[in-house]
């Protein structure tokens, strides 16, 4: 059995605190940084479906605090024995937490996969590189308007 491997990244998009929670806590502005189509009402306890990289992924919300965090775990559509799988490290939790230091203000991604092959956690890690990216892009358009 595979330790629990934790990702975390940060990025500062220089946009106020109000515009980075509504990017974070509108599953319908989630297609256009986090994945390619989001059906996800972000409150505590609600069930939704993600498009990520092509592949299906259910999403389930633990926990909301206004302004700061939101929790969910999310696993593949096609995971072998459902959400409770671990199947090479494809059930995750994820928590975005708005920090704020002074001027600035940042978004720490946190995934943490429940059990997790060395190749699961390249591919993770990778893909919130990316995410970041597109993230930072959509930010940059953000505060141009």
């Amino acid at each position: 059995m595979n330790s629990p491997v934790r990702i975390i990244r940060e990025i500062d998009l220089g946009l106020p605190a109000d515009e980075l929670w509504s990017l974070v806590a509108d599953g319908d502005r989630w297609s256009e940084w986090l994945v390619d189509d989001a059906a996800v009402v972000v409150r505590p306890g609600s069930d939704g479906t993600v498009v990520d990289d092509g592949e299906r992924r259910h999403v389930h919300v633990h926990t909301v605090r206004h302004g700061e965090r939101v929790a969910f775990d999310w696993w593949r559509d096609d995971a072998v024995g459902g959400p409770t799988t671990v199947d090479g490290g494809e059930r995750s939790r994820v928590e975005f937490e708005i920090v704020r230091d002074g001027e600035r203000t940042a978004l720490r991604v946190t995934e943490t996969l429940v059990e997790a092959t060395d190749l699961a956690a390249a591919r993770a890690s990778a893909r919130w590189d990316v995410r970041l990216l597109v993230m930072h892009l959509a930010g940059a358009a953000l505060a141009r308007t």
